[in-house]
């Protein structure tokens, strides 16, 4: 069967199921990026968020 062929069988629901899955996709890989940028300084039990230069980053209390 071909792709055609199987969002046809499905019907009405097989679109917007297509759409809010490739929507969580994009969320999933969103969060990883931004949780894989903040760093946890341990010593001074702090969370910075990096801004892609080493000098200029985001406290977190």
């Amino acid at each position: 069967m071909g792709i055609n062929k199987l969002f046809s069988a499905g019907g009405v629901v097989r679109w917007p199921l297509l759409g809010f899955s490739v929507m969580a996709i994009a969320l999933i890989i969103e969060l990883v990026r931004f949780w894989d940028r903040i760093t946890y300084d341990g010593s001074k039990k702090q969370l910075r968020l990096t801004l892609g230069y080493r000098d200029r980053s985001l406290l977190f209390c």
